[in-house]
This record gives C-alpha cells, sequence and structure tokens, in this order.
C-alpha cells in the first residue's frame, strides 16, 4: 500500500520539475516518506518490470527470449517432457523473425538437453553442429550486408562523395553480388537494397531505384509478418521509394506508399513518431504538388496532432519544415489569416538562426503577399522597405528580386488595382530564371493574383 501511495503522490505531482525538498514538504507526515529513496528505487524497477512486460505482448524481439528462459528453467527442473515442444516453437519463432543469435542460445540448451538425456533430446550433437554452422553462414552474411549499409550511409552522412567515389563504387558492386545470392536472409536482403537506393538516390538513377524497391516490396509483403521485427528498415525502404516516386515526378505513386508506412505497426514511441514524421512529410508534400486542397484539412489535423505527440522526437530543423509547410499549404489556399499565423510560428521556431534563412526569406515575401491580398496597405509600405533590407543584407539583387519588387511596387502604388504593367513584370519574373533554390519562390511570385 505504501508503494501504491508513493506512485499516486509522484504521478500527482503538479510541478513541471521534480524537487525532493519540496515533494517532502508537500508531503509532510506521511509514512512513505520513512525509507524515499530506497522504495522511489523499488517503485521505478517495478514499474520499468511492468513497462517491459506489458511492451513485450506480440512482440517477437521479446516473446523469445522469454521462451529461452522457459526451456532453460524446464531442463534445469528436469521436466524433459515438456521441453520438446517449447524448442520447436522457440526454433520456428527465431527461423521466421531471423533472431540468429537467440537461435543459437536454442542450440546451446539441445546441447545440454542432449548430453542429459541423448534418448529424449530432438536432436543429435551432428545435428545441432550443422545447426549452427548454417546459423553462422547466415548471421555472416546478415553481418556484412549491414556493414555496407553503415559505410554507405557513412559516406552520405558526411557528403563525401567525391572524396570517398572509388570505396562507393566498391561498396555498391558489393551490394549488387551479394543481392544475387539465393535464400538471403530478409535483413540482408533489405540492407543491400538500402545500399543501392542510397548510392543510386545520389547519382540521381531514380527511376532504377524505383524500380528494385517496387520488385522487392511486390516479393517482400506477401510474407505476413516479415516487418513485425524490423519496422524501421521498412520505413527506410518505403522513404528511399517515396523520395525516388517525387524526383521522378511520380506523385501518383505516393498515396499508396505513405499508406503502408501509416499502417506499419510498431511497439516504440520512436519507430511510431518516425513512421508519423515520413508519411506526414510526403503527405504535406503531395497535396501540395497536387493541389489536392480537398484534402488538406483532414491531414493538417492528422500533422498538428501528431506533432503535439511525436514532439519530442522531431528535431528542431524538421519542426521547421513542417511550419513551413503549413504556412505555405494556407498560403495555395488563399486562407491568408491562418497563414500569418502560422508565419508567425515559423518566426519564432527559426528565430535568427542563419541556417534557416532561405525559408525565411520565402516566409517574408509570403507575408508580404498576404498583407497585401488582404488590404491591410496600412502596413506595407514599411513592409515593403524592410523585406527590400532584408534583401539587401543578404545580397539577393538580381534580374528576379529586382522585378518582384518592381511588381510589389506597382502594385502598392495602384492600392489594389491591377495596372497594365504589372502582366509585363510578371513575364520578366517567369522569364528571369534565378537559381534553382529560388524556383518555388519564383512560381509564388508570378502564380499570386
Amino acid at each position: 500500500m505504501q508503494y501504491e501511495k508513493l506512485f499516486d503522490a509522484l504521478n500527482n505531482w503538479s510541478e513541471d520539475h521534480y524537487d525532493e525538498k519540496e515533494f517532502k514538504k508537500k508531503n509532510k507526515g506521511k509514512t512513505f516518506l520513512k525509507n524515499l529513496p530506497s522504495d522511489k528505487n523499488y517503485l521505478r524497477e517495478l514499474v520499468l518490470k511492468v513497462i517491459r512486460n506489458y511492451g513485450s505482448e506480440g512482440d517477437p524481439e521479446a516473446e523469445l527470449p522469454e521462451m529461452l528462459l522457459s526451456i532453460r528453467l524446464l531442463i534445469n527442473k528436469g521436466l524433459k517432457n515438456q521441453v520438446n515442444k517449447l524448442i520447436e516453437k522457440a526454433m520456428r519463432l527465431g527461423e521466421e523473425t531471423e533472431q540468429y543469435n537467440e537461435m543459437l542460445v536454442i542450440n546451446d540448451l539441445l546441447l545440454k538437453f542432449y548430453r542429459m538425456s541423448p534418448g529424449e533430446a530432438p536432436y543429435d550433437a551432428k545435428q545441432i553442429e550443422q545447426m549452427d554452422k548454417d546459423i553462422l553462414d547466415r548471421i555472416m552474411l546478415t553481418r556484412q550486408a549491414l556493414y555496407l549499409r553503415t559505410h554507405i550511409a557513412e559516406i552520405q552522412a558526411g557528403a563525401q562523395w567525391q572524396s570517398r567515389e572509388a570505396e562507393a563504387r566498391t561498396i555498391m558492386d558489393s551490394a549488387t553480388s551479394l543481392s544475387a545470392k539465393p535464400h538471403l536472409p530478409k535483413r540482408a536482403e533489405l540492407s543491400l537494397l538500402n545500399v543501392r537506393q542510397i548510392y543510386m538516390i545520389h547519382y540521381h538513377q531514380y527511376q532504377e531505384c524505383l524500380d528494385i524497391t517496387a520488385d522487392w516490396l511486390s516479393k517482400i509483403e506477401r510474407s505476413a509478418r516479415v516487418f513485425d521485427y524490423s519496422p524501421d528498415q521498412y520505413r527506410v525502404t518505403l522513404s528511399n521509394y517515396l523520395h525516388s516516386a517525387l524526383r521522378s515526378e511520380k506523385l501518383d505513386l505516393l498515396p499508396p506508399a505513405i499508406a503502408k508506412i501509416k499502417a506499419i505497426k510498431t511497439n516504440k514511441d520512436k519507430d511510431s513518431a518516425e513512421n508519423f514524421r515520413v508519411s506526414a512529410m510526403y503527405e504535406m508534400i503531395y497535396i501540395i504538388n497536387k493541389e489536392k486542397f480537398k484534402e488538406a484539412d483532414t491531414a493538417l489535423a492528422y500533422i498538428e496532432d501528431g506533432l503535439k505527440k511525436c514532439k519530442r522526437f522531431i528535431s528542431e530543423p524538421q519542426l521547421v519544415f513542417f511550419r513551413y509547410n503549413i504556412t505555405l499549404l494556407f498560403f495555395l489556399q488563399k486562407k491568408y489569416d491562418g497563414c500569418l499565423n502560422h508565419i508567425n510560428e515559423l518566426y519564432f521556431l527559426s528565430g535568427r538562426n542563419e541556417s534557416y534563412s532561405h525559408t525565411t526569406t520565402i516566409t517574408r515575401v509570403m507575408e508580404w503577399m498576404c498583407l497585401y491580398s488582404m488590404k491591410n496597405f496600412a502596413v506595407l509600405d514599411s513592409s515593403l522597405r524592410n523585406l527590400k533590407r532584408y534583401f539587401a543584407d543578404r545580397q539577393l539583387k538580381n534580374i528576379f528580386f529586382d522585378a518582384m519588387f518592381e511588381l510589389f511596387n506597382s502594385k502598392l502604388k495602384e492600392a489594389g488595382m491591377r495596372p497594365a504593367s504589372v502582366d509585363k513584370i510578371k513575364k520578366r519574373i517567369s522569364e528571369s530564371n534565378p537559381p534553382k533554390e529560388w524556383e518555388e519562390l519564383q512560381g509564388l511570385v508570378y502564380n499570386w493574383p
């Protein structure tokens, strides 16, 4: 009862941060304060044990170790007649989920069983030895594939493609060669696919990446339980597929792949957050690019809910990405009030961080266009001067930016009337050929009414 009372007191603690002195002061006279340090430690272990047991339900990675403990206990207690069925079940689960290290432990237990009672053991020593060799071969293949994936990921993360070009080519050749081997473990097959995806995406071989991923998905998804134990790898594969589809401008391929990511089952909060992040990111990109604005409200509700639930797993740059695209979606729907609200949130997030200057620049232009579209002429003149000064500080002066300011000035002078010069200026904007990073801004300004 004292542990229950201590749990309730801690659970009902209303302050942002736990403070031992304040906690004791608030609960002065309570019996559970007598051995508080040791009782807290015991309670922590008890809660963790409950969470572990709760989280292990339906999780093969947690289920198999539990079965191994039961097999060990039965053998040690001499209950040999109950061991065989459990061993067979554990071996099937280990094979299904490719938990090869645990399968080696099963073989250790089989050897122990065989030494104790050769006549009752399901396998003899030679059979167990051969099983060990088969498992070790699969472990080696899986490890080889994993290291190839790790090395190509290092090259990608460090942007070292130029300095390690020969190594990247060797990694790609090794992955292609290993992929051709028959009866590859699923995890090895998936790691090798990821190697080839990363390489192809870097070298803009998007169609090739789409083809190998589509082939692999059609084959692998026929197996019902294949990805119950590796949701992260399945998500990475689908994420690369989405990236290739986007780069290949095959946007209609996005919704089915997004739905697959949303359907991935996971027991871990971090995996759930990653599933949300990737699916929400591409869903928003799809809606914006295909102008599926009828789907926007449902998607935004899902995204806002997900951002609240997964906030601790989402980095600041990812959060800025979401806020920017939400802002853009409001702007494209001509919901200028909502757009301005999200612009303020975006400014708060990005602050003076120069790494977000590209996003901030486009946002400032959107803000001005929102104010104009809402006919808030009182602040537009000073806003335009501030905008011009902001761009000058960043040395953003070229044909495109000059034409854009001429357009804004022309709009402002007419106070909402459309002068004949607007069409000519817009033509100059469309023909200004700005650097690639400003093409999105060019489209926003040119298509603005």
